[in-house]
This record gives structure tokens, sequence and C-alpha cells, in this order.
């Protein structure tokens, strides 16, 4: 009897180590936007978005908890560091760092969760070739990276997370408070056109990954059906015709660790 309750222990140790991990991030996420007036389409609720497209990434997949704590981590905090929200005094990596070191004492893995936050961004990893045509590189200081493939993860969830055009809308709106809704409208459209649908096309997804590959699949499936499918009515009722959040509790998102 001693191995399997050995074992039962060991995994209620893993669940309540999870649990603190993603409950008390995304408390702190919380915290964070509300001081700094965070739309939802960068405030926790992305945050919880982006970790379950990693979570769904993962599927099959055998990872250690180390790998487990930097996917948690760079998936919940990959938006800290936005400079479009912060003050103008205030250092994005003191405040990264500041909040990680509340969640985890491992010196290491906060050093590659900020590493792999820092090199997450579409602007630092998408460049245009000269038919102006996206395309990613990968950064040279992951090249050899023992867990690169993690940073893949946290990037391609990111990714799957902007096929919800809600939070296009939100952002264009919480950006340009005094442009016509007509306006807003013909922008998100256009960068779903520019920059979504050539996620799968020119490969800056990872789509030679089978989960990466069916969720982009049916996620751009569901884009161009809303896209057709919409009529110009209100701010509010785009936010909901084109809202693709994923409907999970954080119970549930914890389960999935």
């Amino acid at each position: 009897m001693f191995f399997p309750i050995f074992l039962f222990f060991l995994l209620i140790g893993d669940v309540y180590m999870f649990q603190h991990y993603i409950c008390k991030s995304l408390d702190l996420i919380k915290q964070h936007g509300k001081k700094y007036r965070i739309d939802e389409s960068h405030n926790e609720i992305h945050s919880k978005e982006v970790l379950y497209y990693g979570a769904e990434l993962i599927k099959g997949e055998v990872l250690s908890d180390i790998e487990k704590k930097i996917l948690i981590l760079g998936c919940l905090f990959h938006d800290v560091v936005d400079k479009k929200y912060l003050h103008p005094h205030d250092n994005p990596q003191e405040l990264l760092t500041k909040m990680l070191m509340e969640i985890e004492q491992d010196v290491q893995i906060i050093k590659d969760a900020i590493l792999f936050i820092n090199n997450l961004s579409y602007s630092k990893t998408v460049f245009l070739d000269e038919h102006y045509e996206p395309y990613f590189v990968e950064p040279y200081i992951l090249h050899n990276h023992n867990y690169k493939r993690i940073y893949h993860y946290i990037r391609n969830a990111d990714l799957l997370s902007s096929y919800n055009l809600r939070r296009a809308f939100l952002y264009h709106s919480y950006k340009y408070p005094h442009l016509p809704f007509e306006e807003i409208v013909k922008d998100v459209i256009t960068l779903y056109y520019n920059r979504m649908k050539k996620l799968r096309s020119n490969k800056i997804l990872s789509i030679e990954n089978k989960n990466c590959d069916l969720l982009s699949q049916q996620l751009e499936k569901e884009c161009d059906r809303r896209i057709k499918t919409y009529f110009i009515y209100s701010l509010h009722h785009a936010i909901t015709h084109f809202n693709m959040l994923p409907n999970i509790s954080t119970v549930d998102l914890i389960s999935k660790f």
C-alpha cells in the first residue's frame, strides 16, 4: 500500500503547486491591470486565454514540472512588459521580475520565463520579405536553449489568442476612443487579413505541431464565418459577435496541468 499512497500524495502536491502558480499569478495580473487601467484585450482575461491555448498545445506531450512552470509563467505574464500601458518612469524588466519572484523562488526558472517573454512579440519575430509577406524568424538567442519548445508553445498560444477578434475591437476602442465605429471595424478586418489570416499560410504558427495545426484551422475557419455574417451595428454588437474567448473556469484550467 505504501507505493500507491506515496503516488497519491505526490499527485496532490503537484495539483496544489500548480493551483498556487495559476491562482496567485492571475491575482497579481488582475491587480496590475487595475493599477494601470489595462483593458480586457491585455489583462488577466487575456492571460488566462493564452494559458488555455498553451495547455491545449501540450496535449499528448510529456513535460517536466520545470517546463510546466515556465509555460505557465510565460503564458500568464507575457504582456506585463507591454510598454503601451505602463507609466513612462516604470522599468518593465524590474516590474516583471518582482511579480515573478512572488510566484517562483527558482532564479533560473524566472530567468528563462523572462527570456521567452522578452523575445515573444510579433514585432520582434515576424518580418516582411521583398513582397511584403510576413515570415517568422526564431530569435538567435533561443536556437540552442534547453527549453526552446516551451518558448514556441507560449508563442503559438499567444498567436492563437489573436483569432479572438473581440480583443482587437476592445483595444482599438481603448486606443482610439474618438475613432468612428465604422473605421474601427475597417481597421480590425484589415488587421485580420494582413496578420491573422497569414499565420497558417506563412507558417508563422508552428503548424507542424498537430495540436497547433488543428486549433488554428478551427479558429481561422470560425473567424472567416463571423466576418462573412457580420453587419455593422455597434461596438457592443461587434465585441459580442467576434467573441471567441474559450469558456473555461480557472479550476478546469488548473486541472490541465
